[in-house]
C-alpha cells in the first residue's frame, strides 16, 4: 500500500519517458518500481526485480556512497550524485551513465527514494576535451617557456599581444618599464621613437607574409642597450589569411659584447703586429691552426694574414718549416720554449715558439714570433770576414814587420858601437833596404784595410 503511494508521487510523464530511466525505492532500499526505459535501455540492470534490494548489485565502493547519499537527501532537497558507470555496447562502442538519488516527498513527508539514470557521455567528452586542451596548453606553454635566453611573443594585425613568454614580459619591464598583458599594444610600450619606427617596419614585413631574420638593438642609449637576433614569422588561419605574427627573439647582448672585446683585442694585436717590422706574430692552437697572425713582414711577400686565420699552418708554411714546428709540438706542450732558424726565399728568419696556458693551466696554444734576421746574419758574416783580415794583419805585424825592424835595429846597434865612426856606405845601404822593406809592408797592410 505504501509502495503505491510512493509510486503515485512520480509524475506520469516520467513514468513513460523514453529518455529518462529511473527506479523507485522504499526507505528499506527495496525496488518497488522500474520504468520501461530503464529495463530496455540498460539491460545490465535486468537482474533487478521488484522487491530486490537496490544495493544487491552495487559495487562495494558504491554501497557506502549509497548510504551517504540517502542521509544527504533527507537533509537537503534535490538529487545527490551516486555513481558513474561505463556501459559497453556489443559493437565495441561505449558510453557513460550517471546515477543520482533523490527523495520522493508528499508535501514535507519523505515517502521513498527515486534513482534516476541518465547518459553523460557528451558531458564527459566535453570535460575530457576541456581537460586535454588545458593539458595541451600547459604543455605548449612549458615548451615555449623552457629554452633559456629565447623570447617568444605573438601580435595580432593591430600589434596587440596575443601571447608572450615570461622572459619577454620581464624584458619589456627591464627595457621600457612597462607591465604588459594580453591585448596590450606593443608599439605603445616602446618609448624611443626610432626603435618604435624600426619595430613597426619589421612587424609590417611579417604581416605582409615575409619570413626573415634581423639582428637588432633596443633600449635607452644612456641606460641599457641590448642586442637581439629576431626571427619573424606571419601567422595564418585556416583560410590562409594572415591574422598576426610571431617573433622568436634570442638575446645576443653578451655575444655582442664578447665580439666587441675580441674585436678590440684583435685591433690591439694588429697594432702590435703591424708595428713589428721585421717579421710576424702568430697565435696557433695545438692542432696547428692559426688563431691569429699578423705583422709587417707579410707585406714583403704580398700576403694578407687575415686570410690565414682558421687555416692549418701546413697549408701556409713551406714543408721544412711545418715539419720543424710539428716535431717541436710535444716539447712545447710540456711548457718549454723552442727556437730555430729557417731560410725563406733569400731571407733568414729566427722562429721562437712560446707556450700559452689556458684557465686550467694546460697548454692549448703557442705564440710563434718570426723575426727577419737576414741583416744580422750578413753583419755577422762581415764581422767574421773583418776579424779574419785583422788576424792576417796581426800576423803580418808579428812576423813580416818584425824582420825589417830587426834589421834596422841591428844596423843602428852596429853604428852605435863603432867608436871611431868608421862605418861605411854598406851600413847605410843595408839600412835603406830595411827601411824600404818596412815601408812596403806598411803599405800592404793599409791596402788590405782599405779593401774593407
Amino acid at each position: 500500500m505504501q509502495g503505491n503511494s510512493v509510486i503515485a508521487l512520480v509524475p506520469e510523464y516520467l513514468k513513460y519517458s523514453k529518455f529518462l530511466a529511473f527506479m523507485v525505492l522504499d526507505f528499506e532500499g527495496k525496488c518497488i518500481y522500474i520504468n520501461d526505459t530503464f529495463t530496455k535501455k540498460y539491460d545490465f540492470f535486468k537482474d533487478y526485480l521488484l522487491d530486490d534490494f537496490f544495493i544487491k548489485n552495487l559495487h562495494e565502493q558504491d554501497v557506502q556512497k549509497y548510504y551517504l547519499a540517502i542521509k544527504e537527501c533527507n537533509q537537503f532537497d534535490g538529487a545527490v550524485p551516486l555513481n558513474v558507470c561505463k556501459y559497453n555496447e556489443q559493437d565495441g562502442s561505449y558510453y557513460y551513465i550517471k546515477g543520482e538519488i533523490a527523495t520522493l516527498k508528499n508535501e514535507a513527508t519523505s515517502l521513498g527514494l527515486i534513482y534516476i539514470v541518465h547518459e553523460i557521455s557528451q558531458e564527459l567528452d566535453a570535460s575530457t576535451h576541456h581537460k586535454n586542451l588545458h593539458n595541451i596548453n600547459q604543455l605548449l606553454n612549458a615548451i615555449l617557456e623552457s629554452p633559456k635566453g629565447i623570447i617568444i611573443f605573438s601580435l595580432d594585425n593591430n600589434y596587440n599581444y596575443l601571447y608572450f613568454t615570461t622572459m619577454h614580459k620581464e624584458t619589456m619591464k627591464s627595457i621600457w618599464g612597462v607591465d604588459i598583458e594580453v591585448g596590450t599594444n606593443m608599439l605603445e610600450c616602446i618609448h624611443d621613437y626610432k626603435d618604435k619606427i624600426k619595430a613597426k617596419k619589421n612587424f609590417d614585413r611579417a604581416l605582409n607574409g615575409e619570413y626573415f631574420v634581423e639582428k637588432e638593438e633596443y633600449g635607452d642609449e644612456n641606460l641599457l642597450r641590448t642586442y637581439w637576433e629576431d626571427r619573424y614569422s606571419p601567422i595564418f588561419n585556416q583560410n590562409n589569411e594572415i591574422i598576426g605574427l610571431t617573433v622568436f627573439v634570442t638575446d645576443i647582448t653578451e655575444q655582442k659584447r664578447v665580439e666587441q672585446v675580441i674585436k678590440e683585442s684583435e685591433h690591439k694585436l694588429d697594432l702590435l703586429a703591424n708595428n713589428f717590422p721585421y717579421g710576424s706574430i702568430s697565435l696557433i692552437d695545438t692542432n696547428l691552426n692559426f688563431l691569429y697572425t699578423g705583422g709587417a713582414g707579410y707585406k714583403d711577400y704580398g700576403l694578407n694574414p687575415k686570410e690565414f686565420i682558421g687555416k692549418s699552418i701546413k697549408d701556409i708554411f713551406e714543408a721544412n718549416l711545418y715539419i720543424k714546428i710539428k716535431d717541436s709540438l710535444a716539447y712545447i706542450r710540456q711548457g718549454n720554449s723552442f727556437s730555430f732558424e729557417v731560410n725563406y726565399g733569400n731571407r733568414i728568419y729566427q722562429n721562437i715558439l712560446q707556450p700559452v696556458y689556458n684557465s686550467k693551466n694546460i697548454v692549448d696554444s703557442f705564440v710563434l714570433v718570426a723575426t727577419d734576421i737576414t741583416e744580422i746574419k750578413n753583419n755577422e758574416l762581415k764581422i767574421m770576414s773583418q776579424n779574419e783580415k785583422l788576424r792576417k794583419i796581426a800576423w803580418q805585424q808579428s812576423h813580416e814587420v818584425r824582420k825589417p825592424v830587426a834589421n834596422i835595429l841591428g844596423l843602428i846597434t852596429l853604428i852605435e858601437i863603432d867608436k871611431e865612426k868608421m862605418y861605411d856606405e854598406t851600413y847605410l845601404q843595408y839600412l835603406r833596404y830595411a827601411t824600404e822593406e818596412l815601408d812596403e809592408i806598411i803599405h800592404s797592410i793599409v791596402r788590405a784595410t782599405d779593401q774593407e
